[in-house]
């Protein structure tokens, strides 16, 4: 497990479901999925590092326009 898999446990669930959904309900190739997931898990790490936020129910419409 790398330092990002480690950091983002919280979200592992939320992770999971959300590739389950782009891959079989939306159908998205395994390539965007990919690149889908690497965004969230690089603005999760942002937002924990720089916010201090590891819950998605304390994100905030501020979080997301920074």
């Amino acid at each position: 497990m790398n330092n990002n898999q480690k950091s983002l446990k919280f979200l592992q669930n939320y992770i999971a479901e959300y590739t389950l959904y782009i891959k079989t309900e939306i159908k998205l190739s395994n390539n965007t999925c990919e690149s889908y997931i690497s965004d969230i898990t690089d603005y999760c790490l942002f937002l924990e590092k720089t916010r201090n936020i590891i819950d998605p129910a304390d994100i905030t419409v501020d979080d997301i326009r920074s």
